[in-house]
């Protein structure tokens, strides 16, 4: 009896022995898929870090066109001020004459319609402005390029550099 209490007790453990192996089996399975779907998140997260830094750089270069946006807006801002106060010195230069000096009202027109214009194409830089930032942003790609300097080769860096860029992008309006 003593014997077949051992017999049995050895197959005992050795069923235990098979289901355990097998259980060992089924982990290191899954330790595998677990690995492999880490390996996979750290390559997602590689590729996301990428585009984070290319998305940063973008904004970088937006912030810059905007700057220079921002510097031609106060140009134009201060050339306003400045036809304003040379119309406001006629208008007081005529009353003070007391009479309806025609070359002061000529001139007095020309600059409100100088002052117009300023106010017009002020208005018109700042919606480009704004056209400008929400064509870039749009973009598919997620990869965007802007080119900045002297555009036009003329020497200097204006707006004029400006409406080259739009117009080579097929946005340049006038």
């Amino acid at each position: 009896t003593g014997n077949a209490t051992l017999t049995a007790g050895n197959a005992s453990l050795t069923a235990s022995n098979t289901t355990l192996t097998a259980a060992n089996a089924s982990l290191s399975t899954q330790n595998a898929t677990l690995t492999a779907s880490n390996t996979t998140l750290t390559k997602a997260n590689a590729s996301l870090s990428t585009e984070n830094a290319t998305l940063t750089a973008s904004n970088t270069t937006l912030t810059k066109a905007n700057a220079s946006l921002s510097t031609e807006n106060a140009s134009l801002t201060a050339s306003n001020a400045s036809l304003m106060l040379s119309n406001e010195a006629l208008i007081a230069a005529n009353a003070n004459l007391g009479n309806d000096n025609a070359a002061l009202m000529v001139a007095n027109v020309s600059l409100t319609v100088a002052n117009a214009e300023l106010t017009v194409a002020n208005a018109e830089l700042l919606a480009e402005n704004d056209a400008l930032i929400d064509e870039i942003l749009v973009q598919e790609a997620r990869v965007l390029l802007l080119q900045t300097g002297d555009l036009n080769e003329d020497g200097v860096v204006d707006s004029g550099d400006l409406a080259t860029l739009l117009n080579s992008w097929g946005i340049g309006g006038k």
